[in-house]
């Protein structure tokens, strides 16, 4: 087995150690040393990566107790080697695992939850957390609760005690759940609060942390899935919030105070001016009824007509499809609204037509990868924005013509 100098200590960053193997796979080297500082894979936390002479490390894994690292180039077996962590690595996922633990903590605490699993990412962590009857969300309320207590704790800078106790210590430990492992069993005890089984790399006190943050959380498969930042993480999080907050204030001419009421004021006006231009494109639309309705050809005893517009709202073309069948019992109409995304289509008919709609507007849609339904008189659907909508409309009046 070989011996993981990071249990012994995790802010040893520069080791010996001899090469015990070393084996070959497509474009890359897997090296076995007879000890090591470098983390592998495990735990929800990532490897180290650093260097072993001139060798870069680029992942590291366990199998069957054997550590192997992944380097880019061959190591002798028996040559003894100066192995270095990148330590800023290290210490990023340190902090994530150990903000993970006080976090976790304080949801047992606070609501009896178990903490079911943890991915440290590049850019933010995430734990799942079985909340079990409760429901599988926080407020923003709880949240910030959460990650004041554990503000709190920090702030106290609370020791953080990773050791390996004999199976009759173990038995007398407050232990937040069971261990995963009968054998080698190595805890993790943050202050007078979180005491838990694992086997990752922390800090040896909770102020090194700095500062967490709790960004959001949502439901995952029936559990609850808490997305957070810490440390440099954090702190990199709230840099860019200060430079947007501070660029969208001078673009508005505006303090971060008053920045929510000001931004509110602006979005009431837009949706004021949205509905006033909806209601002037829709008074233009009906004005072209008459139009429309005189370039009707007819279709046997039915008449069809067709409209195309650019960037009619759906219920200015809904309004003026009601108008024109509402005029016109024998007529047939298709209307066609083209946006930036796709094209807006209403296919509707008056009392005397007897075809459905609905039907007809599926079947005509679906040759050009659009889709849409309704009922007999009247169906909505759309168009991808290159279809295009003459041919489109010349199928439409074939179809009528062919039932």
């Amino acid at each position: 087995m070989v011996q993981t100098l990071f249990h012994q200590d995790a802010y040893l960053t520069d080791f010996q150690a001899v090469v015990t193997a070393c084996r070959a796979q497509e474009d890359a080297y897997w090296i076995a040393l007879d000890n090591t500082a470098f983390y592998d894979t495990s735990g929800g936390q990532p490897n180290d990566t650093g260097t072993l002479d001139q060798a870069q490390v680029l992942d590291v894994i366990k199998e069957n107790g054997v550590i192997w690292h992944r380097t880019d180039r061959p190591l002798a077996v028996g040559a003894v080697v100066q192995g270095h962590v990148d330590w800023p690595r290290r210490f990023d996922h340190m902090c994530q695992h150990a903000a993970d633990h006080m976090i976790a903590g304080m949801l047992w605490q606070k609501y009896g939850a178990t903490t079911i699993g943890l991915h440290t990412g590049q850019q933010i962590s995430s734990i799942d957390v079985d909340m079990h009857a409760l429901e599988p969300k926080l407020t923003r309320a709880q949240m910030d609760e959460i990650e004041l207590l554990v503000m709190q704790q920090i702030q106290r800078d609370v020791p953080i005690r990773c050791w390996f106790p004999d199976p009759q210590e173990i038995a007398s430990l407050p232990l937040r759940k069971a261990p995963t492992v009968k054998e080698n069993v190595r805890v993790v005890q943050i202050g007078d609060y979180e005491c838990v089984a694992c086997g990752g790399t922390h800090p040896s006190s909770a102020g090194q942390i700095g500062l967490i943050k709790i960004v959001s959380c949502q439901p995952n498969r029936g559990n609850m899935r808490l997305f957070f930042l810490a440390g440099q993480r954090a702190y990199r999080y709230f840099q860019q919030l200060q430079n947007a907050t501070d660029s969208v204030c001078a673009l508005l001419s505006t303090n971060p105070e008053a920045l929510y009421a000001h931004v509110e004021g602006i979005l009431s006006q837009r949706q004021q001016a949205q509905q006033a231009l909806a209601q002037l494109q829709t008074q233009q639309a009906l004005a072209q009824a008459d139009t429309l309705i005189q370039s009707a050809l007819p279709c046997g005893e039915i008449r069809t007509a067709v409209g195309t517009f650019d960037s009619l709202p759906e219920t200015a073309l809904r309004e003026l499809a009601s108008k024109l069948i509402d005029q016109q019992s024998d007529l047939a109409v298709a209307l066609f609204s083209k946006g930036a995304e796709k094209t807006l289509v209403v296919f509707a008919c008056g009392k005397a037509v007897p075809f459905k709609m609905g039907n007809l507007l599926r079947e005509t849609l679906a040759v050009f990868g659009g889709r849409g339904g309704g009922k007999p008189d009247f169906a909505m659907g759309s168009l991808p924005a290159k279809a295009d909508i003459q041919k489109a409309a010349a199928v439409f009046r074939q179809k009528i013509a062919a039932l």
